[in-house]
């Protein structure tokens, strides 16, 4: 079986992460970053590293970037965020839970940048557990 093709997924990688769009083979900027999108590239990332693809752990790095300046000081996501620092969408909505499983997935799994992806992985994990309280 021939090895899939990484080109397209570098192309729509800049360092502050995974755009969100593009326009053909195009990274379209005008719609920044989606925090879940950079979730689901860092275990990509991570996978491709852990089956040997050291070229990958650079990207892995811009991933959890975005996703460490995704996250409020509440352990919260913010869903979207902008070349030029805007955040929107601010909540516990699927992108909340895609970036809590990507970082677990990460803290369990790899050895670069482990202290980063725990340290907000708790973060979020803290509020978790507040709001499970809070229904119980």
């Amino acid at each position: 079986m021939q090895k899939p093709k990484l080109n397209y997924f570098r192309l729509m990688t800049t360092p502050k992460g995974m755009l969100q769009h593009s326009i053909g083979d195009k990274p379209n900027l005008k719609y920044g970053f989606a925090v879940d999108d950079n979730a689901r590239a860092l275990v990509v990332a991570d996978l491709w590293c852990m089956a040997g693809e050291s070229s990958m752990k650079k990207y892995a790095e811009y991933y959890l970037k975005n996703i460490v300046a995704s996250q409020a000081k509440n352990g919260k996501f913010y869903c979207y965020l902008y070349e030029d620092g805007h955040k929107k969408q601010l909540g516990t909505g699927d992108w909340f839970g895609r970036s809590v499983a990507a970082l677990a997935f990460h803290t369990t799994r790899m050895t670069h940048q482990k202290e980063k992806a725990d340290k907000i992985l708790r973060k979020s994990l803290n509020l978790v557990l507040k709001i499970g309280r809070a229904h119980v």
